[in-house]
């Protein structure tokens, strides 16, 4: 038991100590990384999980396209992002362009999952009663399942390259000089 009247039970991976010379009182609780409730369980802080909050944790543990880093945010692998690093980019996003006056992409960004599921189903095969199609996360995961993702750009009928950033004509221009 803990506390000034011995009355709060002890956390998990807590430890205390009395300084006798200058009468201090001193613990860390729950590892350092949350709250020792009354009844003897940890709350917590952000990014800190487990019963004693030993385990870093981030968000859908980073969807396996980055890492956790302390504090529970994710450093995301190139070409993805979000705080879970679900998101996943195209390359240049597909050229997006700005001429002060209008704006848009030279092509579409298609993204593909595989599996399509993202946690719900047992087996996570997609079917149209899919609760969860990859293209949004399951609620109440710890992690998203692993899978696979490309991002791809299918480039609109005037230009061509990884990133939609070639127009075609200057293409055929310079194979004719």
């Amino acid at each position: 038991f803990l506390g000034p009247l011995c009355n709060e039970q002890k956390c998990p991976n807590s430890r205390c100590s009395y300084e006798y010379q200058h009468h201090l009182y001193d613990c860390i609780l729950c590892d350092g990384h949350g709250t020792c409730l009354t009844n003897g369980t940890c709350l917590c802080d952000s990014g800190w999980k487990g019963e004693d909050c030993s385990i870093l944790h981030c968000p859908g543990g980073c969807s396996g396209h980055g890492s956790c880093k302390l504090g529970g945010t994710c450093d995301c692998d190139p070409g993805f992002g979000g705080a879970d690093c679900f998101d996943v980019f195209c390359p240049n996003n597909c050229t997006v362009w700005d001429d002060g006056v209008e704006s848009g992409m030279q092509g579409d960004c298609v993204v593909l999952r595989d599996p399509p599921c993202c946690g719900l189903e047992p087996t996570c095969k997609f079917t149209e009663e899919s609760e969860t199609p990859c293209t949004e996360r399951a609620t109440g995961l710890e992690v998203t399942p692993s899978h696979k993702v490309s991002a791809t750009c299918v480039c609109a009928d005037t230009y061509t390259g990884d990133d939609c950033s070639v127009q075609i004509a200057d293409l055929i221009i310079r194979q004719n000089a």
